[in-house]
């Protein structure tokens, strides 16, 4: 009985291990995924870049943190294009990339003042794609249509 418990946990353990892929795995296979398959992994790549950045900056790496934040925002922005791309896990997508928005200001927020402007930048680009997200979604708000015709109306 207790060599069936240890076979077992040791099984248990060795899937476990092969389930968590590495980076380099997962990027791959965003790299060549179709785009309602991009969009699941390329959120999940752009959160390991993330922490990967938060691990370099916290190292004393900049310039290797802010190429690893840079790399976070382009499969973000993957995901959040392919999503509207395919209509297909546009919801999820959103969710997640509001996340992601909120780890990475939460980065942001413990690096030196010079380190802001070009995570500043990306997030801006985040909250657009995330804003296109909405858009794809639930349609242009009503509200916005009529401030767009009224200065549409001005302009002529």
């Amino acid at each position: 009985m207790r060599y069936v418990a240890i076979i077992l946990l040791v099984t248990l353990l060795s899937v476990n291990m092969l389930a968590k892929e590495s980076l380099q795995e997962m990027q791959a296979r965003a790299d060549k995924a179709n785009p309602a398959e991009c969009a699941k992994l390329c959120v999940k790549v752009a959160r390991a870049f993330a922490e990967q950045s938060n691990d370099l900056f916290n190292a004393g790496k900049n310039e290797q943190g802010h190429a690893a934040m840079q790399l976070a925002f382009n499969y973000a922005l993957r995901a959040a294009h392919g999503a509207i791309q395919s209509r297909k896990h546009e919801k999820q997508t959103e969710i997640k990339v509001r996340e992601l928005i909120t780890r990475i200001h939460d980065i942001r927020d413990t690096l030196n003042f010079e380190d802001h402007a070009p995570i500043d930048a990306g997030l801006k680009q985040l909250e657009s794609a995330r804003t296109d997200l909405l858009v794809a979604m639930f349609g242009v708000p009503k509200k916005h249509m009529i401030n767009v015709l009224k200065q549409e109306e001005k302009k002529k």
